[in-house]
């Protein structure tokens, strides 16, 4: 059996769109799949109101909590209600393509493993080049046949053995807030547990949640600030690998660090952020990558400094 786990928080109908996705997949495997809903103490009666119109249509399983624990309780909250032998995580504004939920469990049949589908925005929302820049990331970069390291897991469309997640416990649920919870699930899964991480075509995932360059850069100052300091001291032997070993306080300082410190000082990152702010659409997109990797960047680093005493 599979079962779906989807933490959710004041999406309600975001989170209806996720469901009515999953419709089709499950009817075909029936009894071999459940789909577990944590609504993680949304206001209201909205996402209360989901769940039970879905109750009727899906093999659903309400593990709601109490009160907001925030994401990494919430997925263990969900995957420890489940009962199946594989655990597909779903994010509440991740709609699959038909066919996706059936062939995590084709790959799970043929060898289990780590299987990471794909993610893309949602055609409807793309509206700038930062979902290109979105859309190029992860398991984008992969060559045919080629395996993703485990830094790019996610958890909106990976599918994970339950006995893995069982080995190691589960999420660190130090992580309160958005961020990196999901890449030191992975490293652990990798070192601990000894997971194998593949990569499914075939299960395609479309991320309907629409943000501005600037919501999505005062997220990452959010990581900056509360989730990058822990997966840092948890692994410092990775900093090079997430590339944070650039940012004060993480890794050795080198030439390339001075450099970039004193470009954030001298205030380069408001210019970087306007060019891409005012970029023309979609046109020559991949130009704009290096631009939004320094700002992500450099995001991390005004969230990091106000975490440093």
């Amino acid at each position: 059996m599979i079962s779906v786990v989807i933490p959710t928080y004041g999406k309600p109908e975001l989170l209806r769109q996720t469901l009515a996705a999953l419709e089709a997949d499950a009817r075909q495997l029936g009894e071999r799949c459940e789909v577990v809903v944590v609504d993680d103490g949304s206001p209201g009666q909205a996402t209360a109101e989901v769940i039970a119109e879905f109750a009727q249509r899906l093999r659903l399983v309400d593990a709601g909590a109490p009160a907001n624990e925030g994401r990494a309780r919430a997925r263990n909250r969900g995957w420890r209600a489940a009962t199946g032998r594989w655990i597909l995580f779903l994010d509440d504004d991740i709609r699959l393509r038909p066919g996706s939920l059936l062939a995590h469990v084709d790959a799970q049949e043929s060898e289990e493993a780590v299987w990471m589908g794909a993610v893309i925005t949602a055609p409807e929302i793309a509206d700038s080049v930062l979902f290109d820049y979105l859309d190029s990331r992860g398991t984008a970069k992969l060559l045919p046949g080629e395996n993703p390291p485990a830094r790019y897991l996610l958890t909106q469309n990976v599918s994970i053995p339950r006995a893995a997640l069982e080995q190691i416990d589960g999420f660190d649920e130090e992580f309160g807030a958005y961020g990196f919870e999901d890449m030191e699930l992975a490293f652990r899964l990798e070192e601990r547990a000894g997971a194998r991480f593949r990569y499914l075509a075939a299960s395609v995932g479309e991320h309907v949640h629409h943000h501005t360059l600037r919501e999505y850069l005062d997220k990452k100052q959010t990581c900056g600030q509360q989730t990058l300091p822990r997966i840092a001291q948890l692994h410092p032997a990775r900093a090079r690998e997430m590339r944070l070993d650039l940012l004060p306080g993480i890794g050795p300082e080198s030439a390339l660090s001075t450099l970039l410190e004193l470009s954030w000082r001298w205030g380069l990152p408001y210019a970087v952020r306007a060019v891409v702010a005012a970029w023309p659409g979609h046109w020559m997109a991949p130009l704009s990558y290096p631009a939004m990797d320094y700002l992500v960047l450099s995001a991390y680093r005004d969230g990091l400094r106000r975490k440093l005493p």
